[in-house]
């Protein structure tokens, strides 16, 4: 994965490669609980919230509803200088969220 020179990359691994490769074929894909639908990001081996193992990957439509934000002004990361935005949004097709 490149990125401008200095800016922070993810690390990849094979559980999240899924979701920093999906884009280059113009699909966003986020991790699902296969017993209880839910989405959960970032990835994790077990269910946050019923706690199964069973989880694989959905596409999403990308469709979504900004829950919150805040312009982070004070902190920074090398090679990403303050001001930037953190937001939360809620995916449709989340069950949690409707």
């Amino acid at each position: 994965m490149s990125a401008a020179p200095g800016r922070p990359l993810p690390l990849v691994t094979p559980e999240n490669e899924f979701f920093w490769t999906s884009g280059a074929d113009g699909k966003l894909r986020l991790q699902e609980c296969k017993s209880c639908e839910s989405l959960i990001h970032p990835p994790a081996p077990v269910c946050r919230y019923c706690r199964s193992l069973d989880v694989g990957v959905r596409a999403v439509s990308g469709r979504a509803t900004l829950a919150g934000f805040t312009i982070n002004h004070r902190f920074s990361l090398p090679g990403l200088p303050a001001p930037y935005v953190i937001a939360q949004v809620a995916i449709d097709e989340d069950p949690g969220f409707g």
